[in-house]
């Protein structure tokens, strides 16, 4: 008795393709293949994993609602990576605007209860986990501005070329250039000990 071949590997457009003619199993397959590196560069984002779930969620409900302008030639990850990208600037937006005094109890009450946050420190596990060199690279990659930050994740992270970069982000080839530039910039000087030292 002959086992079959496997089936031979479906590329992205072709899936697209079969999910615009309405199978649902292409759509099953795209997010099983991109998943795991749409929720990876919005965690590295937003530094919080329930609200990088969330924005991994939406990227995908936009991209498959929005299936019909994806361009075939294009990369899908790409495509998606843009639109995580752009959730996760949103993202950052909506945060901006929601600033709290922190002097004022919830609520705006007198002597109403105290504030609470969240630890966000890593767990001990994750600090063994994690060289310290590492951890503070990354915590001189979270240090940066938004818009520095995506390009440095996508380019090192998700290791794409500027030219997917600048498809990915909808920029100019020399826009990611002078971002990343920047953005090395940056990092060079936080990495400096302070004068005196």
């Amino acid at each position: 008795m002959t086992s079959s071949p496997p089936p031979a590997p479906t590329d992205d457009s072709s899936l697209v393709i079969r999910g615009l003619s309405g199978e649902e199993s292409a759509y099953a397959e795209l997010l099983a293949r991109h998943r795991s590196r749409v929720f990876g560069l919005a965690l590295r984002m937003v530094q919080n994993a329930d609200d990088a779930g969330d924005i991994a969620q939406e990227a995908f409900v936009k991209a498959f609602q929005s299936l019909r302008s994806f361009d075939l030639n294009k990369s899908f990850g790409a495509w998606i990576a843009k639109i995580t990208a752009n959730l996760c600037i949103d993202h950052y937006r909506r945060r901006r605007l929601a600033l709290v005094s922190l002097d004022a109890p919830p609520g705006g009450e007198r002597g109403g209860r105290p504030w609470e946050f969240a630890d966000q420190r890593p767990d001990p596990e994750e600090v063994m986990s994690i060289g310290e060199s590492e951890r503070r690279l990354e915590d001189l990659i979270q240090s940066l501005p938004p818009r520095y930050r995506i390009v440095v994740l996508l380019r090192y992270k998700e290791d794409l070329a500027y030219e997917e970069i600048a498809e990915t982000l909808g920029i100019p080839l020399g826009t990611v250039k002078a971002r990343l530039h920047r953005a090395h910039h940056m990092l060079k000087r936080r990495l400096r000990p302070p004068a005196g030292e």
